[in-house]
């Protein structure tokens, strides 16, 4: 692999951690919208920082992190961050919606379904971040895959 790809994958996990960083307080306040809670600026403002931060270091690490390492990709990430949130939630007493069986399974953390699905949940420049980060992620595995004299399917 060259040092051109490497920075080309840097920059474009830079770009979707900086996306995300954006857009991120317009999705908390949506997906508390639903919500019927009393209003406590101060703990909302203290759990969005919280969680603003939770996905920054996620995020950070994600981006300096080998391409071919085993991490959670970004939205798992995001969805992983949202614990002061859920906090939040519980201690204003939000009612918990009720989950579908698979939701349950898959984010059994995630009690008030607030993590994204998608990066378009978040928005459309996240979404194109998103997709252009995985894009320079597969084209560096694809490479790396193609250069090891071992590898069978090369």
């Amino acid at each position: 692999m060259n040092d051109s790809d490497e920075q080309q994958y840097a920059a474009h996990a830079e770009a979707l951690r900086r996306c995300v960083i954006d857009a991120i307080p317009a999705w908390i306040d949506k997906v508390l919208e639903p919500f019927a809670v009393p209003a406590d600026a101060a703990g909302r403002e203290a759990a969005t920082a919280e969680t603003i931060a939770a996905i920054d270091e996620r995020l950070t690490v994600l981006a300096a992190s080998d391409p071919d390492v085993a991490l959670s990709g970004p939205l798992e990430l995001i969805r992983q961050s949202t614990v002061p949130l859920q906090q939040w939630l519980a201690d204003q007493g939000a009612a918990a919606p009720t989950r579908d069986p698979w939701d349950v399974r898959s984010s059994p953390d995630d009690v008030y379904e607030l993590g994204p699905m998608t990066f378009r949940d978040l928005s459309e420049d996240v979404h194109v971040a998103g997709i252009t980060w995985g894009a320079a992620k597969a084209h560096i595995h694809l490479r790396r895959r193609s250069q090891r004299p071992d590898d069978p399917s090369a």
